[in-house]
């Protein structure tokens, strides 16, 4: 009999939906003063560094990519796997085959709403044509463009999902504590270094733990009728 995942869909939907309220306050209130407010105090100190990296364009490209976050995500989960599912090689190769699925969805979806949504980033928003006042709160609606492609926040999608599978299979509380201050981490890099605004972030969130919650609930529905099929 193969287990299923023993989660507490309740206290995460409460959580999502927090994101997710959280994340149209800021795209209607906070965004464009948070993004003032980080330009005049915190980016200023940090972007020299930085800068130094950008003039490296292949290095810098690969550091920003989405596909490093999703490698790295990957990894992760398949460690989390290995060690889940170890002693039920079966199982874990059809977990693996139905992660593949789930991400393989999880990147489709995000460029869809990136698409239709099609919200500048933030120094695109605010740059001499003032692109916010331009389209409402930066959104231009399905321009599939360059600079036009903020919403929501694919790093954060990507890593929130990983974050749930990764907490809902390990048991250590250091490692959960580790991934917890690495999505810390990132979610902050992207705001104070302009690559997304606040409510990008905080809504890319949100859908990473939802296709998170969905991809663990099918997994039980699924393995409920294994399970009751090879019991027959």
């Amino acid at each position: 009999m193969i287990h299923e995942f023993q989660i507490n869909n309740h206290k995460y939907i409460k959580l999502i939906l927090l994101f997710f309220i959280l994340g149209l306050i800021a795209i209607f209130v906070f965004d464009k003063y948070l993004f003032n407010i980080i330009n005049i105090y915190c980016t200023p100190t940090l972007i020299s560094g930085y800068n130094n990296i950008k003039k490296n364009t292949d290095v810098y490209n690969i550091l920003t990519s989405e596909n490093l976050i999703l490698g790295i995500s990957l990894l992760f989960i398949a460690s989390a796997i290995y060690r889940k599912f170890s002693k039920f090689k079966k199982t874990m190769l059809l977990f693996i085959v139905y992660q593949l699925v789930c991400s393989i969805f999880l990147i489709a979806l995000k460029l869809c709403l990136k698409t239709i949504f099609a919200r500048c980033s933030p120094l695109f928003c605010f740059s001499p044509e003032n692109l916010w006042n331009t389209y409402d709160f930066g959104f231009r609606w399905m321009a599939f463009q360059s600079g036009f492609l903020s919403f929501p926040s694919g790093h954060c999608f990507i890593t929130a999902y990983s974050l749930m599978l990764i907490i809902n299979m390990l048991g250590s509380n250091l490692t959960k504590t580790i991934c917890l201050s690495g999505f810390v981490i990132l979610f902050l890099s992207l705001i104070v270094f302009n690559f997304h605004f606040l409510g990008d972030c905080l809504i890319g969130t949100a859908l990473g733990l939802l296709w998170g919650l969905i991809s663990i609930n099918m997994w039980n529905i699924l393995i409920r009728k294994f399970n009751s099929i090879a019991i027959c």
